[in-house]
């Protein structure tokens, strides 16, 4: 009898562990029904109808984290892993943050454990480029704490340019600001190449409940933003609308560039990684369109 057998002799459990081992060493098993059980007994992650796939490493501007991949409104996202804090923050990054409700509705949230708050942010390995972006989201984002920031945003790889250039933002933040008039919504725009100025537009903006509509339309000439009230497109409903100038459109983005969703925790001008209240954040993304051009 073999070292293994004698184990199992003695210790009856060996036996399923060296099976569920087997299992943790075939990646392809661990994208299936086993991991995603497993998952949601520790941590409610996502249903078994989305699937997931095993952590894989990859990296933000050269910064490697692990991540973890899944299917949502039909298209590939990955959520963001980092054992210590990175940018924008800085903040520790949690794919617990991020899960699937049974309607199919994406979750992010920023929440605290074992004393360590940790933010959440997804983004798609694939690049889109002109077209009509819409978020439907659900979330009193015009009230929340002055340290949080909601962003709904296009940002580049190191392929297209460094931070700061081909971007395009949807941002709810009060930016630390604790005035009760403080802005809450930002339009940004970064230019295609460095030595250009963005361009944004900002205001406070109250809300008629929780549910908003956040809507780009990206062409070679600029960009065209527009907010709803409610989960439609009316018209009635805008309540932002913003284009960038058309000095701007020679410097416009134009390169194909991933889709990113986050929620976190700013921390420039008040420092410390929780928010201002201590209280945990959660914003609801029902669906997420894109339409290209």
């Amino acid at each position: 009898m073999c070292f293994l057998g004698h184990l199992i002799g003695y210790i009856p459990n060996i036996e399923r562990l060296s099976v569920i081992f087997k299992d943790w060493m075939n990646l392809e098993v661990r994208s299936k029904s086993n991991i995603e059980t497993l998952i949601k007994s520790n941590g409610n992650w996502f249903e078994k109808t989305h699937k997931t796939k095993s952590h894989t490493p990859v990296s933000f501007h050269g910064v490697p984290y692990m991540a973890r991949s899944f299917n949502w409104q039909d298209m590939e996202w990955i959520a963001r892993n980092s054992e210590n804090q990175e940018g924008p923050g800085p903040n520790i990054w949690s794919s617990n943050n991020v899960q699937i409700d049974e309607n199919g509705h994406l979750h992010l949230k920023i929440s605290l454990s074992n004393e360590q708050w940790t933010c959440a942010e997804v983004y798609t390995p694939q690049k889109y480029g002109f077209g009509r972006y819409v978020w439907y989201v659900e979330g009193a984002v015009d009230k929340l704490d002055q340290k949080v920031v909601l962003g709904l945003f296009t940002y580049p790889t190191r392929d297209e340019g460094p931070d700061g250039t081909n971007e395009i933002d949807i941002e709810w933040s009060k930016w630390g600001q604790d005035d009760s008039n403080a802005i809450n919504l930002s339009y940004t725009v970064y230019p295609r190449t460095e030595g250009s100025p963005s361009v944004s537009a900002k205001k406070k903006q109250d809300l008629n409940g929780t549910y908003t509509t956040n809507a780009f339309n990206w062409s070679p000439q600029g960009v065209k933003f527009q907010c709803y009230h409610g989960h439609t497109t009316d018209d009635q409903n805008k309540f932002f609308e913003w284009e960038t100038p058309g000095s701007f459109a020679n410097v416009c983005p134009i390169a194909p560039v991933p889709i990113h969703m986050n929620l976190w925790i700013f921390q420039r001008i008040n420092p410390g990684a929780a928010p201002t209240n201590k209280q945990e954040v959660e914003v609801i993304i029902h669906k997420f369109t894109f339409v290209p051009q």
